[in-house]
């Protein structure tokens, strides 16, 4: 067999999934043979295409090269001489769009060359940039296609074949280009081919980046995922188009500018990232990633073709993570910047609505925010409104205005102060509309909270003279006072106001103006004296307003009265209806218990009245020789956290602790079995223990100082002795009946345990000569009845499939 010659040797997987071929039931050695042909073939038609170009008949080229026939070699050639008619045509095209940007220069580094796959030919596309789309190919006077590999030193389960990367990796990782960008202006794309619920996103990321991390999570690295954000240092900027797969997305990279530009489907996205560093490598990460291929396209421009106007979020996705940074210093001077831009760039309200910054602008609109930051978020919001139109915009706009002279006239200048009130009275007269907007909102409620600030003080000051402790609270009420020049600016409006018409919003005022009318400044008396004339005018007294407001304060009264009385009434019949409810669970659960109780004595008489019957088998003999006497059931324990029913055996844990309860009677002889009901529990304890050993409250059988004398029937179906345990056993729950049978007449004395009558395979051999009957709880409201305590004439057990023995050691 002829060896395959090494300058040819590749990896026939990667070639034929670049090909999209399917070797389906060829051998590797047939695969390999192919592989090869297909490249001594690609050499030989890139020389014949060449010597097409000098005149040289490809036809021959190829007949001489792969040893065809004629008409194999003409056959072959067809496609070709389609492809060169093709490009024939694109020449002629691009001739003039060519000629003009002759004097354009490709300014690419030596190094650019070597790694580029393009022909030497102006006019020539090779195969590999004919996959890119026409609507995303880069014209040859723009930029040159280049073919860069990508770096996979350290990378598993990554592969690259061309322009195709395939990643099946269970490890996070970050593969990145074998070039770092530091000049020039580079456009890069990615292909999503196949992406089976993947977690892989694009970035770049810094030289310094570690390819062992993902990149977006810290400060040297940014990421493009599928949801359309951009992140970078694990702050998120959105607006950009998600993506999936069959989709096409990249980067513009521009290193003359500094500034990183975003792709979909070959349309640039909002979202764009300044001031990023000198030197910057381009890539992908991965995380658990299960079969995913992508195509890889790269150009490096003449010049940036990215338009900045497009992307208005150059210093907007900056500002917008600083403005959701917790870091609370960057907060004022990034929405001022921001601010600007709105003013500035009209077109970058969209962006602002696509960063979401009304969301981030809710959290400072706060009145424990410092002020200059809640102002810029108002005015930011009401730029914003006027952006995308405002619904009844005259009314709106009028009541916008308004509002902020009103902030005017609540300022600590007093020429400002007074300034704003001037000019709002002039609106006043000159706007209907303003007069409207205040009348229609809290502007009244302000006005009353600025007039009863220091109002008491100026009650007090005009009495006769008061206690010490009057003249502390007289001090304490003048510095909160509102100085009486922001009062007057008030009152000037709502003098302004009261000329007009439909006045009763004013009646509230009146308490307010009254108390003013006995205060010793003249102006504020003055203007008050003036409003109360035109209420007056206007029939609208204190009288009648106080009327109203008792009646609507008498009406209240009556209101919350009936209410608590109708919450008293319910709130007793709720806890009687409680108390039935309880009292009618414990009767029921005492009938239950003697039901129990009854159908089990009704099954005693039923088995002593089969003892006096002659019997059929050895089966039924060895039931009824099995009964006998009831012992009195006697269970001791220490007190703590349980509570027992009266008259009954009956133990419920009333909080989480270790409580055991053991039967007094101790067993040397005989058959005795020992029942118990199971009411409540999550989790019980069941056992035998040597005679006389007491087990403290807060312990439990299975520990160190305790395991040696006693064994566990434990709930899970595992049995214990002296910390061995051998599971096997059916799990006890609530509404279970267990119990233990006890035969001290073996030889091997054994314990065995029995679930809902079933005896259970796991039993205990070798038990001590004298032992007592014992059960534990632990979880508060677990719940347990001792039904039981038997002397029997010989065992109910038998002998069972898949019996296992633990013997007491």
């Amino acid at each position: 067999m002829t060896e395959i010659p090494a300058s040819f040797l590749l990896n026939p997987k990667e070639v034929f999934e670049a090909l999209g071929v399917s070797m389906s039931g060829v051998s590797e050695d047939q695969q390999a043979r192919i592989a090869t042909f297909l490249a001594k073939s690609a050499r030989s038609l890139k020389h014949a295409i060449k010597d097409h170009e000098r005149g040289i008949s490809i036809e021959s080229q190829l007949a001489s090269a792969l040893s065809l026939t004629s008409e194999q070699a003409s056959m072959s050639c067809a496609p070709f001489h389609q492809i060169l008619q093709d490009e024939g045509k694109a020449y002629k095209v691009h001739k003039k769009e060519s000629d003009e940007s002759s004097s354009e220069s490709d300014s690419s580094s030596s190094s650019d060359e070597k790694s580029s796959s393009s022909s030497d030919s102006d006019d020539y596309t090779s195969m590999a940039e004919k996959q890119v789309p026409i609507a995303g190919r880069i014209r040859k006077y723009q930029g040159k296609f280049m073919q860069i590999p990508f770096d996979l030193t350290g990378a598993t389960g990554v592969t690259q074949a061309g322009n195709l990367v395939s990643i099946s990796s269970t490890t996070t990782y970050s593969i990145f280009f074998n070039q770092q960008f530091n000049e020039g202006v580079w456009r890069i794309y990615f292909k999503i081919l196949k992406n089976s619920g993947s977690q892989i996103v694009i970035g770049i990321a810094e030289p310094s980046f570690s390819s062992s991390s993902y990149m977006g999570n810290d400060r040297l690295s940014m990421d493009y995922n599928y949801g359309g954000n951009a992140y970078q240092n694990s702050q998120t900027a959105s607006g950009n188009k998600s993506y999936q797969t069959n989709d096409i997305v990249g980067f513009e990279v521009d290193m003359i500018s500094h500034r990183i530009y975003f792709f979909h489907t070959f349309q640039q996205q909002p979202v764009c990232f300044t001031n990023v560093p000198a030197i910057l490598k381009v890539g992908i990460s991965y995380n658990s990633t299960n079969d995913a291929q992508f195509s890889v396209f790269m150009y490096k421009l003449k010049k940036p073709l990215a338009d900045p106007t497009k992307s208005p979020t150059i210093k907007t996705c900056q500002l917008a993570l600083e403005l959701r940074s917790s870091n609370e210093d960057l907060h004022v001077n990034a929405l001022r910047r921001l601010l600007d831009i709105l003013l500035l760039s009209p077109q970058s309200a969209q962006t602002i609505k696509q960063l979401d910054i009304v969301g981030i602008l809710k959290n400072f609109l706060s009145s424990e925010e410092e002020p200059e930051l809640l102002g810029l978020s108002v005015g930011m919001l009401m730029i914003l409104g006027e952006r995308f139109g405002i619904s009844g915009k005259k009314h709106c706009r009028c009541a916008c205005g308004a509002w902020a002279l009103v902030q005017i006239i609540l300022s600590s200048d007093e020429v400002l102060s007074r300034s704003g009130s001037d000019q709002l009275c002039k609106l006043i007269e000159s706007e209907v509309e303003i007069r409207r907007a205040l009348l229609c909102t809290n502007f009244i409620e302000i006005v009353i909270e600025q007039l009863n600030i220091g109002t008491l003080t100026q009650n007090q000051q005009s009495s006769s003279s008061s206690s010490t402790s009057s003249s502390s609270q007289q001090q304490s009420l003048e510095g909160q006072s509102t100085p009486n020049y922001i009062k007057s600016g008030l009152l000037a409006v709502v003098l302004k106001l009261a000329e007009g018409e439909c006045l009763g919003q004013l009646s509230s005022l009146i308490p307010c103006l009254e108390i003013l009318m006995k205060c010793q400044e003249k102006e504020l008396k003055g203007k008050a004296g003036l409003i109360l004339g035109r209420l007056h005018m206007e029939g609208i007294t204190t009288s009648c307003s106080s009327k109203k407001e008792n009646e609507q304060n008498e009406l209240i009264r009556q209101l919350e009265e009936s209410n608590r009385i109708k919450d008293d009434e319910i709130h007793r019949i709720k806890v009687e209806k409680d108390r039935l409810n309880e009292l009618n669970q414990k009767k029921d659960k005492v009938i239950r218990r003697k039901e129990e109780q009854n159908q089990r004595r009704i099954s005693e008489l039923i088995q002593q009245i089969a003892l006096n019957k002659p019997k059929q088998d050895s089966k039924s003999q060895n039931n009824a020789n099995s009964l006998t006497g009831e012992i009195p059931l006697s269970i001791s324990s220490i007190p703590g956290t349980f509570i027992k029913e009266d008259d009954e055996f009956t133990y419920t844990s009333t909080a989480d602790e270790y409580k055991t309860f053991t039967v007094n009677s101790i067993i040397t002889k005989g058959v005795t079995k020992y029942e118990i009901k199971l009411d409540r529990i999550k989790q019980f304890i069941f056992g035998m223990m040597k005679s006389g050993l007491i087990i403290p409250n807060g312990k439990y059988a299975n520990e160190l100082s305790y395991a040696k004398d006693s064994m566990i029937f434990r709930y899970c179906g595992r049995v214990f002795q002296n910390r061995n345990g051998t599971s096997g056993n059916q799990q006890m729950k609530t509404d279970d009946t267990v119990a233990i049978e006890v035969n001290m007449n073996s030889n091997l004395r054994t314990a065995i345990l029995f679930i809902n009558n079933k005896q259970q395979p796991v039993f205990v051999s070798g038990l001590p000569e004298s032992v007592q009957f014992y059960f534990t709880i632990f979880h508060k409201e677990d719940s347990v009845t001792a039904i039981s305590l038997k002397q029997l004439k010989s065992p109910t057990s038998t002998g069972i499939l898949g019996a296992k023995e633990v013997k007491w050691t």
